[in-house]
């Protein structure tokens, strides 16, 4: 255990910057000093109980022969004289062991505290960095568990395993102590402890490592379930689903509860054997001071005083040593799956900083083609549509035809697998892409409205941060948002998480807005209206109208009605473009196409 603790400590260390490895450095070194003048004190302390019972023992002591030869008619030749020395030098040394003390406390809570920030922003970071196709693949909650097991790496393992480096430096020099004065007596003690110590590991770990994954396991599993529940608020109530939702949040943070409290009952096991045990060897040392070796009362006062002062040390550190390490076992599964994320290669959103020209000409896709799963069907296949620069073209398409596929590659989320898209002779690539990015505005059909106000919904913003509130109200204006002036606060109202507040108009029209904030030259529109009822769908369609000859415009829609105003289409037939040209050539082919395939499903 204590080899694999050193190398998840190692890697921990690995992965933060050089400034927190250089404090823990720093605090490590603090620790054995500390733990120098803990020797001391302990030494003194011991001196003194033994002087208080037996001052003979100590005055004439062989081993002090040293110390009485150098300190010469300073050495104290009455016990009173002993005991004044003894009482200064411990009262020092306790004021020196215990301000290091606190200034460790300190800190290593601090230092801990940073690694927990540290982990959490190279997770988060790591995660916006991930290419969209990854995230298509994993579960929200499942990332924001991970977030939230930051403390287990700093505020957990990291700060068990410094204060039982601590822990383990104090037993250290309490052992030194009483090995120096007491050897027979200390072996004794020490064979005792340790074979309570390597019993309590054997019997205790596997537990705790089994109930501890077992936590980890369910206490994702319930996170999942509560942010499944949450999101889907509406359609849980409105279908009467709630209770099976609870029933899997309540079995799976039920179970995850259970094996958390057995790893904290195994954890806190090893102090009451450890106990016991300190006990018994000292029982057995004072019988075999009395029984077997004949000592006399002074020395076997002097000797039992020193052990006892010394076991005040030795035996509360050695059971804080061994909880924590059964609190780094119960936090190691969880710092493991960390670890292992932050140190997994990954493909990362590459995005340079190449400048692009204003767009001119058209945006060109040639040959393109793409596939979600290594083994599937192509979604895209070989297709080559133009997007002619200033007008409004349309897509349309049966579903899974590949229409929000184009719309991901035209928003730079999705890479190209093959072929390749340029803006006017210019190749879109991973150097121009960020350049690329500020050039479109998108517009979804299920737009994220965040918790916040509608300025700060525009402008895309957290809660609290800046933004240009002249272009959120001219954006407004552009997206015909009248409804603003009629809001309690108008563009300053808080309009709920998941836009709760608005009406689904309203909240295509905020997306709108926010899609103008960065004076996109491009206006990407992925069935913004297909949840829509006729009258919001007829006033985006005028908003759209309104700005088309301002921006090049791109319609994915499945209604006719959104695209009839488009001056050129592109259909879309498993992948394929199946035709494309100006819109009153297409659409009626079109038509005529959806008429028969109804007709089809008819009969």
């Amino acid at each position: 255990m204590l080899h694999s603790t050193l190398d998840v400590l190692r890697s921990i260390l690995h992965l933060l910057p050089a400034g927190l490895r250089r404090r823990f450095w720093i605090i490590a070194a603090g620790m054995g000093l500390v733990s120098v003048v803990e020797m001391l004190f302990i030494a003194c302390v011991a001196l003194f109980a033994s002087a208080s019972t037996a001052p003979e023992s100590i005055l004439g002591s062989e081993r002090l022969a040293p110390l009485r030869h150098a300190a010469g008619a300073a050495f104290p030749a009455s016990a009173t004289e002993l005991l004044i020395i003894l009482s200064c030098v411990m009262l020092l040394l306790v004021l020196a062991k215990n301000a290091g003390a606190w200034m460790l406390t300190q800190a290593s809570s601090t230092f801990c505290a940073r690694v927990d920030a540290t982990v959490g922003e190279m997770l988060l970071q790591r995660f916006l960095r991930r290419q969209y196709l990854w995230h298509l693949g994993r579960h929200s909650a499942d990332l924001v568990t991970l977030l939230t097991w930051r403390r287990e790496v700093g505020s957990a393992l990291t700060f068990q395993a410094m204060q039982g480096m601590n822990e383990l430096l104090v037993a250290a020099v309490s052992v030194l102590t009483l090995i120096a004065w007491a050897p027979l007596a200390s072996a004794i003690i020490m064979a005792v402890l340790t074979l309570a110590a390597v019993i309590v590991l054997r019997v205790v770990r596997p537990g705790i490592d089994r109930h501890a994954q077992r936590w980890t396991r369910f206490d994702m599993a319930a996170n999942k379930a509560a942010t499944t529940a949450l999101h889907g608020i509406k359609d849980i109530k409105a279908s009467g689903r709630g209770q099976a939702f609870f029933d899997a949040y309540r079995r799976n943070v039920r179970t995850a509860a259970d094996a958390d409290a057995v790893t904290r009952v195994l954890g806190t096991s090893p102090q009451w054997l450890l106990e016991t045990a300190g006990i018994f060897a000292l029982c057995g040392v004072t019988l075999y001071l009395t029984l077997g070796a004949g000592a006399d009362a002074a020395e076997i006062t002097g000797t039992l005083a020193l052990l006892g002062v010394a076991a005040w040390r030795a035996l509360p550190a050695v059971n804080r040593l061994l909880i924590r390490v059964a609190n780094i076992r119960r936090a190691l599964p969880q710092t493991l799956r960390i670890i292992d994320v932050l140190q997994s290669p990954f493909a990362a959103d590459q995005q340079g900083n190449d400048e692009l020209p204003p767009l001119r000409g058209a945006i060109t896709f040639s040959n393109v083609s793409f596939c979600y799963g290594e083994n599937g069907r192509p979604a895209l296949d070989n297709i080559s549509p133009v997007f002619r620069a200033g007008t409004m073209t349309g897509i349309v398409g049966a579903s899974g035809a590949g229409k929000s596929t184009i719309a991901d590659m035209l928003t730079g989320l999705l890479p190209v697998q093959q072929g390749s898209i340029t803006m006017d002779d210019t190749p879109l690539t991973p150097r121009t892409m960020a350049c690329w990015r500020s050039r479109v505005g998108y517009v979804g059909q299920k737009p994220y409205i965040i918790d916040g106000t509608l300025a700060e919904n525009i402008a895309f913003v957290p809660q609290g941060g800046s933004f240009d509130r002249q272009r959120v109200l001219e954006c407004c204006r552009m997206a015909g948002m009248d409804f603003v002036r009629h809001l309690p606060q108008q563009e300053d109202t808080p309009i709920g998480e998941r836009g709760a507040r608005l009406s689904g108009g309203q909240a295509q029209r905020v997306a709108l807005a926010r899609a103008l904030y960065g004076r996109p030259q491009v206006l990407v529109l992925d069935e913004a209206t297909s949840a829509l009822d006729k009258g919001s769908e007829d006033i985006i369609r005028h908003t759209i109208r309104s700005l088309a000859h301002n921006y090049t415009v791109i319609v994915i829609a499945h209604r006719l009605s959104t695209i009839e105003d488009c001056d050129s289409l592109i259909w879309l037939d498993n992948g394929t473009v199946r035709m494309q040209g100006p819109a009153a050539q297409v659409l009626p082919q079109y038509r005529q196409f959806l008429a028969l395939a109804a007709q089809r499903a008819q009969n």
